[in-house]
């Protein structure tokens, strides 16, 4: 399955890249296929899970996410259900969804993505997505996929490890936009 065929986004006009249900649903396809994870709260009639459940298996995730797409269902269906998270995929932090890097590694770095971003917006009580708080969960995740047994290096989340680490992110995050915008 081409991933970039089932992600469909499409631009908002301002340099970002919206994906909505369909992003949950590609992200539940990626974890069912590549951790046999079964779908349920949603497919099977349970009920959504609350912004603390939520928060709850998004911070189980992350304790291991190499090896933890079984605990990303509950923030998943909650993102995609509950109309509490609004997310906008920056395309400019999202590259490495469209190029060829094994699924595995792609539904392990996009959990991470959208969790930080859905766990800043309930922490903070704010609406609208948070980039850089969606880039620091994507930075932990790369950092553990780094210490896996198939370690992988992708170029960009490797420049923004370095601004991280010089606590540069946000401006890391801005350059890479206006990169993204100049013609």
């Amino acid at each position: 399955m081409n991933l970039t065929k089932t992600l469909r986004p499409f631009p908002d006009g301002a340099g970002h890249t919206r994906i909505r249900r369909i992003s949950g649903a590609a992200l539940s396809l990626i974890v069912a296929l590549c951790s046999s994870v079964p779908v349920t709260a949603q497919t099977q009639g349970a009920s959504l899970p609350t912004a603390a459940q939520a928060l709850e298996a998004y911070r189980a995730y992350m304790v291991d996410p190499v090896n933890g797409l079984s605990r990303t269902q509950p923030f998943l269906d909650f993102i995609r259900g509950s109309g509490e998270i609004h997310i906008v995929l920056n395309e400019a932090l999202v590259t490495w969804m469209y190029e060829d890097y094994p699924p595995e590694i792609k539904a392990v770095l996009y959990a991470a993505f959208i969790g930080g971003n859905m766990a800043a917006q309930l922490e903070q009580h704010a609406t609208g997505s948070d980039d850089e708080a969606a880039a620091r969960s994507l930075l932990a995740a790369y950092a553990a996929l780094k210490l896996s047994a198939t370690p992988t290096t992708i170029p960009l989340l490797e420049s923004l490890q370095q601004a991280a680490q010089a606590d540069r992110l946000a401006a890391a995050i801005a350059d890479l936009e206006a990169m993204q915008k100049s013609p």
